[in-house]
């Protein structure tokens, strides 16, 4: 399986407010786009209110900006397409 999906990352920005420990909301961070070849597992993630998709791939988590069922659909969408 192989899946793109749109993660965020810091920007210089929620970088700097992270390094002193003042808040930062995750619609501030930048979005690119990031080829997954194995996921381990998907959980919800809420940040201030939001829901956004927790990607837990290889010991690493990282925040997609689709909510959870989003990308558990795009996962299942994948399952029927033929190769």
């Amino acid at each position: 399986m192989q899946i793109e999906l749109n993660i965020l990352f810091h920007s210089d920005q929620t970088s700097q407010l992270k390094d002193i420990g003042i808040g930062y909301d995750l619609e501030d961070c930048e979005t690119r786009k990031m080829m997954f070849y194995n996921i381990n597992s998907i959980s919800v993630y809420l940040d201030n209110g939001k829901e956004y998709a927790s990607i837990h791939a290889n010991g690493t988590e990282y925040v997609c900006v689709d909510d959870y069922q989003t990308v558990i659909n795009k996962i299942n969408g994948l399952k029927k397409t033929p190769l």
